[in-house]
């Protein structure tokens, strides 16, 4: 589609007249989009989202926010927005396999310790440790080196299995829920980093199951 025909149609939708820019969408996906975004993505209903996810942002910024179009080839520019698209949600499920990853590892070790263990002072209360109540004394004391709102977090949300939405208003934490939901994560990346050191140092080895979780 040429540039006089996508300006024609942005104009109508600018002053209420969606249709054009609906069928457009539509017509434009099976004759022109679909083959070349698929040879990318690889995969039919993942084309059709990044497809849609393109139009939706085309919409936002070039109808809602008036931004003028570009002097480029528009269909060309479309194409190259939804391979920004799929390279933007093939990162972050790259970043989150990696976070989970970290954070399963932690979780389970906590879920273990919190199983294991219902008081810590009763650790150094018995005689012949074994390797697992060592590990466990070095998770404690790891946790207790962690900034107080981590302490906070890990404690309540898992040892003693308060959700995040309660955690946060105990703790009185600014913001979004995702402001604690991303406190978290962090506190958890430092947690299993530290855990790393301190078994590496001590020749410990972590014997965890891991799941599909992702």
């Amino acid at each position: 589609m040429n540039r006089e025909a996508w300006q024609h149609i942005v104009y109508e939708a600018r002053t209420g007249n969606d249709a054009l820019f609906s069928k457009a969408v539509t017509s434009n996906f099976e004759e022109h989009f679909y083959t070349a975004i698929n040879q990318t993505v690889q995969d039919e209903a993942l084309t059709r989202d990044i497809y849609n996810s393109t139009m939706l942002k085309f919409w936002e910024r070039f109808i809602l926010r008036g931004e003028d179009l570009p002097e480029s080839n528009i269909d060309g520019y479309i194409y190259q927005m939804s391979r920004n698209a799929f390279y933007e949600l093939r990162r972050q499920k790259t970043n989150q396999r990696n976070l989970n990853t970290v954070t399963i590892e932690s979780q389970e070790i906590i879920e273990r310790y919190a199983g294991d263990t219902t008081n810590y002072e009763s650790l150094e209360a018995k005689e012949n440790r074994t390797e697992v109540m060592k590990k466990e004394e070095i998770l404690h004391n790891i946790i207790s080196g962690l900034d107080p709102t981590c302490q906070e977090i890990i404690k309540k949300n898992m040892l003693q299995g308060v959700s995040l939405v309660n955690v946060k208003e105990e703790i009185a934490l600014y913001g979004t829920y995702n402001a604690i939901v991303q406190k978290k994560k962090r506190c958890m990346n430092m947690l299993s980093k530290r855990l790393k050191l301190a078994f590496k140092e001590k020749n410990y080895i972590l014997t965890i199951q891991y799941d599909e979780r992702q």
